[in-house]
């Protein structure tokens, strides 16, 4: 049986954690399936943080999480290191190559806790 990786969804119980750290955000664009690219149109904020947890095997891993709506953390300086934590994450896989899975993730919130 095959079935297409974007359909899958994953338990983020495997990351080992529910809080990350924040590195960097960056708007994203509406992609129109139709035309098969991307409008002007923001839709949304891309985090990209680290995962690092030795005992999953998870060494420093970037993962980027993308919040629907306007972008949620006004403070929040590029490149500086804050803790943080999603409400409602859902890992998909993306890709899977020689027995690894690229994720994405997606989720409705995110919280900053505190800075480093």
């Amino acid at each position: 049986m095959e079935v297409k990786s974007s359909y899958l969804e994953v338990s983020k119980n495997i990351l080992g954690t529910n809080e990350f750290v924040l590195v960097s955000m960056d708007s994203y664009k509406k992609y129109d399936k139709i035309a098969k690219k991307y409008t002007d149109e923001i839709t949304g904020t891309k985090y990209t943080v680290i995962i690092h947890n030795p005992s999953k095997e998870i060494l420093y891993e970037k993962l980027e999480v993308k919040v629907p709506g306007i972008c949620a953390t006004p403070n929040y300086v590029n490149g500086n290191e804050v803790d943080c934590k999603f409400t409602n994450l859902v890992l998909n896989i993306s890709s899977m190559e020689y027995g690894k899975a690229k994720l994405n993730a997606t989720a409705d919130k995110i919280e900053l806790l505190q800075e480093k």
